[in-house]
């Protein structure tokens, strides 16, 4: 069941080069550098959430979903899948989706993940990584803030991880409004502040 009790939506701009870089962490922790990209959208989801828990933001800054096989990072779930080309500047440049195998293909530079990021990256890949896609699938499913989609995909808004992690709704709109300000701050310099 979704609540709508925070006064200030919390929305976060996805950040490509951020999820290019965790991703890249990931497959370069393969010998193969190439992983089942069910398992890497899956484990960069919980790294999301886990984020959000810890720190009140994302690494990648993508929108949450439900979608049958679970939730899912939007805007990387369309880039894995080969979404429109000309949406990405460098993601395509990196990678490449080989049936269910999403595989690196040249270097991408890590050093936008600041230390926080790159623990709970390392913590949750090594947690996570030798799962199949399908254990991944169903351990998500019982994420509570999961819905059976039927079929189609809703939206998972951030402040429901928060909410079902045992944050207050006054927690929730502090961040939300600490998150509009640096947006708004980003915005008057021209830039992204994390």
């Amino acid at each position: 069941m979704r609540h709508h009790g925070s006064a200030r939506p919390l929305r976060f701009r996805f950040d490509e080069p951020k999820a290019i870089a965790a991703v890249h962490h990931f497959l370069t922790k393969t010998d193969a550098k190439k992983h089942n990209y069910f398992a890497v959208i899956k484990i960069l989801y919980l790294c999301e959430r886990e984020s959000l828990s810890r720190y009140g933001t994302t690494i990648c800054g993508d929108a949450f979903f439900s979608l049958p096989h679970g939730p899912i990072l939007s805007n990387v779930m369309s880039l894995v899948r080969g979404g429109s080309r000309r949406d990405s500047t460098r993601w395509y440049d990196h990678f490449r989706t080989d049936g269910y195998d999403l595989e690196l293909v040249a270097e991408a530079a890590e050093d936008v993940l600041c230390e926080a990021e790159l623990e709970i990256l390392d913590e949750l890949w090594v947690e996570n990584c030798g799962k199949p896609w399908h254990v991944l699938r169903d351990e998500t499913h019982l994420l509570p803030e999961w819905e059976d989609p039927q079929g189609s995909n809703i939206p998972i808004p951030p402040e429901e991880i928060l909410r079902v992690q045992g944050y207050s709704e006054e927690d929730i709109d502090r961040i939300a409004s600490e998150r509009f300000e640096q947006d708004r701050f980003s915005a008057i310099l021209g830039g992204s502040v994390a």
